[in-house]
């Protein structure tokens, strides 16, 4: 592996022995208790396990007899998991109970791993009623980090002073159904300003998400039941008429949210920050193009091209986001791919690249009609024909032939049908001759009803949101477009909330909110960077300068095999008295295996390819070496379905690197989203300790769950000029941020860990959902900044950690063993080949990785 691993970080030799846990303790009864607290029986088969504290280490056993006693050591164990719970694997129909000062739970020991007897404690305490009820919570924060030099910042975060008491919560019905969130908007705006309806709404302002859930400030004067109220919009020929029903569904508590911000309590209330959020949203949604958490303004007065009929609107991202003692509005420009409002003649030139449409005198290829298909099927277009009626219709298919021959079956008034083509009848009924009768019609609406339009009567409906993939010119043009230096864009983001005059908005007046307009002040730290250590004869040493290093006159890295385990020693070389090597650092005391994890969904738009999942692991101590596996899954499934066997063999592959059995776990998951946070954690924390359990019984390492995220829109700005890094002025390399705009209880923190070349750097936000092996805030931040600088590809620190970056290569790499080709079928296009090339057990044997493989870093 000398040519795929360039550099390890420097570690000083000390050797770890391996043996019994330092500190472990046999009671009475024969249960051990672990260094971490895990509290496990070996008096017989157990069919139940609890951890001993709230952070204590997530211990699971199995067991396939008559149940087996356990010690409570004077903690209970609760139903939810706070650091350190985890069920166990049942044994036959076995029960367990256990007794211990102020505890109380009841168990289940399983009938093949699920509930079969039950057990008990007496005394005081929480309880856990079986298995399939306890889930896993993120630990508290362990404190804040210290090391580094301070940095004065601002981000973008403004915050909100919020009202005190309730807010009231309504469900909103609208028959019909199914209308898109602006017309509901519509509906319900003209509902809370008619005159007919003053009783219900005088004095109030309601805010709308579009959907079914309304607030205001005060009661409603409505039934307890519900209120149903008619509502008449204007329409295309005929007025619309709907039928509204309210319904009073629950008080929003503020007082619940100000003590969960001032850290008294572990739970945000979430109705009450979705509450606040819709407050926030409801007049851009009225004045703005919504997108996701986005808003976006039709680009009049300028043009910012992409090509094939796209073009970038400029906007502002908003979301709302509890933090520390107070919420934050977190406001951030936005910018995206929209396809430009023309006739759809125009869009076809630029897609197929069509220089002169006057010069477009023939029909179009069949590679020109499959590529234009691909581009305008599912999106709107409005007709011209009919004078001031522009009546929208969704195209589901491009015809073979062209308007001049394509035809259809016309009822004529006598009852019989007739066979007519779309050019004699747009000649016959609108007196309109066709200048293109040579190209192909649009098929809308629903494809078995056969309603053709020809190009030439068609325009492309403004406001369309591009979700296909860009093409690389167009990614570039993209980046050109919207790249800022931090000033820049901290200036920019200053007047948006300048011009958004939040203050002055009459539904925030009426609930009572304010918004400082002044960015958040923070002060962050800088952590050091790490050695970077070479091989060779003189084992030459990089010290990294922002983030950057020179490699030139050192020679690579060599992994070896591992004989004795040691321990890494991160401070400069010059300051580190030599009895302080004797200070073990926490992570590396024992053997430790880094995870990496990603799974990468199909475009969007796509509705049947599959998600890839991807999970790396280092198989050496410095850590430098990685291997990999990858699955397919259902498509969008984020939950690694597979990951059980995934790590299994992992371990394995360490095992036999290594010839020691990692003690500590560290899992780094990226491209999970804050509402999976729960599920995520609860599905691949058991795949992981099973994978353990079956490997060995009552193998335990101490397990941490860190998710890594990218997709967010905090930025951090220097207060100070000085600190601006190079032409971009950015933030310098090992920023970090843990208060003010972090969680009010959970442990994250924001780690900017590259050096911004182009733009304006984005931080990536750590949580530590999971942590065993009780690290300190200085711990779980200096660990990975030190593995942003191991990636192999580059002499730079990297955005994310290195085990995360190499599965998210591994993922994107197995993509393209799935990539299927498409032929020509007449009305479209499909997947050409064999039906069983599309099976899961056919795509599992397209990204398996072989065997020999798994000795290089192919991925990399």
């Amino acid at each position: 592996m000398a040519s795929s691993t360039p550099a390890t970080i420097n570690q000083p030799v000390m050797v770890a022995p391996i043996g019994s846990p330092p500190g472990s303790a046999v009671l009475n009864n024969g249960c051990t208790i672990s260094p971490n607290c895990g509290v496990t029986s070996n008096t017989t088969n157990a069919s139940m396990t609890y951890s001993n504290g709230p952070t204590g280490m997530a211990s699971l056993s199995t067991g396939n007899g008559n149940g087996g006693n356990q010690c409570g050591n004077g903690s209970s164990p609760p139903a939810v998991g706070s650091g350190g719970d985890v069920p166990s694997i049942g044994g036959g129909g076995g029960s367990a109970s256990s007794a211990g000062a102020g505890s109380n739970s009841s168990g289940s020991g399983g009938a093949g791993g699920s509930t079969g007897g039950s057990g008990s404690c007496s005394g005081m305490g929480h309880s856990a009623s079986s298995q399939h009820l306890i889930q896993f919570e993120p630990p508290a924060r362990p404190g804040r980090g210290s090391d580094g030099r301070a940095i004065s910042l601002r981000a973008n975060h403004f915050e909100i002073r919020m009202p005190k008491g309730f807010l009231h919560h309504y469900d909103v019905s609208i028959v019909p159904e199914k209308c898109p969130r602006r017309v509901n908007r519509e509906i319900i705006e003209t509902m809370v300003n008619s005159m007919h309806y003053q009783k219900y709404f005088y004095n109030q302002k309601p805010v709308f998400d579009g959907r079914r859930n309304m607030y205001t400030r005060d009661p409603l004067p409505i039934s307890k039941e519900k209120v149903e109220l008619e509502v008449t919009l204007p329409g295309e020929g005929k007025d619309r008429v709907f039928r509204v029903a309210i319904k009073h569904v629950s008080e929003v508590s503020l007082f619940a949210l100000e003590e969960a911000l001032g850290g008294h309590i572990r739970h945000i209330p979430n109705d009450a920050v979705v509450s606040l959020d819709v407050i926030m949203r409801h007049l851009p949604s009225m004045s703005y193009t919504p997108v996701g958490r986005s808003f976006f303004q039709n680009p009049d007065g300028y043009e910012n091209p992409l090509g094939g009929g796209r073009e970038v609107w400029f906007g502002f991202h908003q979301s709302v986001r509890p933090s520390q003692w107070r919420m934050m509005l977190n406001i951030d420009v936005s910018a995206t791919a929209f396809y430009k409002a023309q006739s759809v003649i125009d869009f076809m030139c630029e897609v197929l690249d069509i220089s002169d449409k006057s010069e477009q005198r023939r029909a179009l290829t069949d590679s020109q009609r499959v590529k234009f298909t691909k581009e305008i099927k599912g999106l709107k277009v409005e007709i011209t024909h009919c004078g001031t009626m522009r009546r929208k219709y969704r195209v589901c298919n491009v015809t073979r032939r062209p308007a001049h021959t394509q035809s259809f079956p016309l009822q004529l008034e006598t009852g019989a049908t007739m066979e007519c083509t779309v050019a004699k009848y747009f000649q016959e009924r609108y007196n309109i001759r066709l200048e293109y009768p040579h190209l192909p019609c649009l098929q809308v609406g629903q494809e078995q009803k056969h309603t053709y339009l020809p190009l030439e009567v068609c325009n492309m409906v403004a406001g369309q949101r591009c979700i296909k993939k860009l093409t690389d010119m167009q990614t570039s043009t993209m980046i050109k477009a919207t790249a800022r230096s931090a000033p820049d864009r901290e200036k920019e983001i200053n007047n948006l909330v300048k011009r958004a005059n939040f203050n002055a908005d009459p539904h925030l007046q009426m609930f009572g909110i304010n918004v400082n307009t002044r960015m958040a002040e923070i002060q962050g730290r800088v952590i050091p960077a790490p050695k970077i250590q070479y091989g060779g004869r003189t084992k030459a040493q990089a010290s990294p300068q922002l983030g950057v290093w020179d490699m030139r006159g050192k020679q690579f890295f060599s992994g070896i095999e591992i004989k004795v385990w040691a321990i890494a020693c991160f401070a400069p070389q010059r300051i580190v008295r030599e009895d302080s090597l004797r200070v073990r650092p926490a992570v590396f005391r024992e053997p430790v295996i880094f995870l990496g994890a990603d799974v990468t969904h199909p475009p969007a738009g796509d509705k049947t390819k599959p998600s890839i999942a991807a999970v790396v692991a280092s198989m050496d101590a410095h850590p430098s070496r990685y291997s990999a596996t990858v699955r397919v899954q259902p498509h969008r499934q984020e939950i690694i379905q597979d990951l059980y066997p995934m790590v299994k063999d992992l371990l394995l592959q360490f095992y036999r690197a290594t010839r020691f059995k990692p003690t500590r776990i560290i899992y780094y998951r990226d491209g999970v989203s804050e509402g999976q946070f729960l599920n995520v954690l609860n599905h691949e924390l058991r795949a992981i300790r099973e994978a353990c359990v079956k490997l060995e019984l009552g193998y335990q390492p101490g397990i941490t769950f860190i998710v890594v995220q990218k997709r967010h829109h905090t930025r951090l700005f220097c207060a100070d000029k000085k600190d601006q890094m190079g032409k971009s002025g950015n933030i310098p390399a090992g920023t970090t941020v843990d208060q003010v705009i972090t969680h009010p209880t959970e442990f994250d923190f924001y780690l900017c860990s590259h050096a911004g070349i182009q733009g304006t750097s984005r931080p990536s936000h750590y949580h530590v959902l999971w942590d065993d092996n009780r690290f300190s805030a200085d711990d779980i931040q200096n660990l990975t900044y030190q593995l942003c600088h191991t990636y192999v590809r580059c002499t730079r620190s990297v955005s994310i950690p290195a085990p995360a970056y190499y599965a998210h290569l591994v993922a994107f790499r197995a993509r393209y063993h799935l990539v299927e080709k498409e032929i020509d079928s007449g009305e479209g296009s499909q997947k050409s080949g064999n039906s069983d090339e599309r099976t899961p057990t056919a795509m599992m044997r397209a990204v398996t990785v072989h065997p020999e493989t798994l000795r290089v870093m192919y991925f990399a």
